[in-house]
């Protein structure tokens, strides 16, 4: 008979969310690349500027002049498409490379040669419902040209941002300086994520509005051939609880995307593939009584085969955001499995791990009663043949 002492309810279920778990629009980088229409003035330029992976956007600057900053090239397999992403510059101004699932802009004031007012980023992401637990990509990064810090973001929200007045396009002055149109935007990076900003007025926020998770990751090593970076997402106050995520966004670039401008180094460039969710499905800590067991990558199976298994001494923690675990306990074999799925399991059958405890038999445990005074074979009684034998013995030693 199997019996399920312990069920831990996922996340997701708690939530209410019944689809897979989701991933990232072209992961890999090898579906089609379409045009690049730059956003400003509230809206797409007409005109494209080069080209970026499907599903993602790069920070191409709608001006002929500038050269592009991302680039197809080969994946890091040896087969398929990767993106190069470059710092470029027109006439002494540096623009960053970077890309991402929201959406990018940049804006600037000129008058004449000189540059008033410069700034740019991300705002938006995807709509996502999941809770991922890291982020994993390849990349190389060169540093030829100067030292610099790539940067990979990534972060989880739920409600809506509200910028007035940011600044969206670069206005071009001759003999005066030219003004940006200013617009209202929704979710910029910047404010989701708390940080400060250079150009833009009043921000607001909906009432459920919340950072869920993020992580921020800089890189100053250059590499010699792709590297694969894992980053774990940080849910703070969330961790371990049951909150309702709304949308998704990444960002990877060249330079330290919140960091100084004019530390942008020309030339330098980051190449990407295979942007990846993680989602874990292990222990953390497992436990029975007082006794902890010793968890590692290899090790799920122990061994408690002098002990009776009681339900109310195991207990475990669930490592993975939005992972699930239920223990089931066999009666006929006495053994204790614990499966762990992660909230990937539906799209990704291998999203699991089991661990189990052997226990004894309870029956074996018990007292074993004292033999009767003659019982010779055991049986727990008396006979004839016990009686007989005791005879036997009491003779054959010579008794009268």
């Amino acid at each position: 008979m199997v019996k399920n002492y312990l069920k831990l309810v996922a996340l997701a279920a708690i939530c209410g969310v019944n689809a897979q778990a989701q991933q990232l629009p072209n992961p890999t980088l090898d579906g089609e690349w379409v045009e690049c229409h730059p956003w400003e003035k509230g809206d797409y330029n007409k005109d494209a500027f080069g080209t970026q992976p499907e599903g993602w956007c790069v920070s191409n600057v709608p001006n002929s002049m500038m050269p592009l900053v991302a680039e197809e090239i080969e994946g890091a397999d040896g087969t398929g498409k990767a993106v190069k992403l470059s710092n470029v510059s027109v006439m002494g101004q540096v623009a960053p490379g970077y890309i991402t699932l929201g959406t990018t802009w940049a804006t600037a004031e000129t008058k004449g040669l000189e540059v008033y007012n410069a700034d740019g980023g991300v705002f938006g992401g995807i709509p996502f419902t999941f809770h991922p637990d890291a982020i994993q990509l390849e990349y190389q990064h060169d540093t030829q040209k100067g030292g610099e810090l790539m940067s990979v973001i990534a972060y989880l929200w739920k409600g809506t941002w509200t910028q007035e007045n940011v600044p969206s396009n670069t206005a071009i002055g001759l003999f005066k300086q030219g003004v940006a149109t200013p617009v209202t935007m929704t979710d910029r990076g910047n404010n989701v994520l708390g940080k400060d900003y250079l150009q833009g007025g009043a921000v607001s926020k909906t009432e459920d509005a919340a950072l869920i998770a993020s992580v921020e990751t800089y890189i100053s090593d250059a590499t010699e051939g792709w590297t694969t970076l894992t980053a774990e997402l940080n849910y703070g106050e969330f961790a371990g609880q049951a909150v309702d995520v709304e949308k998704l966004n990444i960002i990877v670039s060249v330079s330290d995307f919140f960091g100084d401008r004019t530390k942008i180094v020309d030339g330098n460039s980051v190449c990407l593939d295979n942007v990846r969710l993680i989602y874990y499905h292990d222990l953390s800590a497992l436990a029975y009584g007082d006794l902890q067991f010793d968890l590692t990558e290899d090790t799920h199976a122990f061994n408690l085969d002098s002990v009776a298994y009681e339900a109310e001494k195991l207990s475990f923690i669930v490592k993975g955001q939005g992972a699930k675990a239920t223990a089931t306990y066999d009666e006929d074999t006495f053994l204790l499995t614990i499966r762990v799925e992660g909230e990937d399991i539906e799209s990704n059958p291998d999203s699991f791990t089991e661990y189990t405890i052997q226990f004894a038999d309870p029956e074996s445990l018990k007292p074993q009663p004292e033999p009767l005074f003659g019982d010779i074979d055991g049986d727990g009684a008396v006979t004839v043949s016990d009686i007989t034998f005791l005879i036997e013995i009491y003779l054959s030693q010579g008794a009268e």
